[in-house]
Order: C-alpha cells, then structure tokens, then sequence
C-alpha cells in the first residue's frame, strides 16, 4: 500500500497581455514557475523542499481561475494556478 502527502504548495498568478492560445502559454508559465518556486534543477533535485526526492516525488499544476478585463484598448487575462508536490510513501507495516 502506499500513502501520497502533499510536502509543499503555492499559488501561481500568471498575467497575459493580448496573448494567443492564452491557456497554453499559461499553463506553459505555471510550470516553470513551479519548478522555480520549489527549487527543482535540472537533475531533479530540489534545494527548497525539503522531503523532496526525485525518484518519488511530483509536481502537479491545477488551473483555478480566469480573470478578463479589458475594454477597447485590449483585454489582459490573468489565470490563477495551484501548484504542489507530492511524495508517495510505500507503507512497509501493511505486511504485519
């Protein structure tokens, strides 16, 4: 059995400007901010989380909230994400 714990989450604002394909582009800017936010390198390690492990450990990004405002000089769209990691436990005492 296993048990998956949430070790680290934030709140991502992403705010585009006359953008085409606007969700695309701010998932695209969710996930890289998410991978900054919680310090995770180009190995997979990361220096700000601290169960962090690469071999059992995810990133997941969650779209919110779309906001549009805007009027005859052009429209800005800011979209709210959740990010967090998660860890996977294997549960070793399920054998007792």
């Amino acid at each position: 059995m296993e048990t998956v714990k949430v070790i680290a989450q934030e709140e991502i604002h992403v705010d585009l400007h006359g953008s085409h394909r606007p969700l695309e582009r701010g998932l695209e800017q969710a996930h890289e901010r998410a991978i900054m936010l919680f310090g995770i390198d180009d190995c997979g390690h990361s220096d700000r989380v601290s169960e962090w492990e690469r071999s059992c450990c995810s990133i997941h990004i969650e779209f919110v909230r779309l906001i549009l405002s805007g009027g005859m000089g052009g429209w800005n769209t800011t979209m709210i994400f959740k990010a967090w990691c998660e860890r996977v436990y294997d549960d070793e005492d399920d054998d007792e």
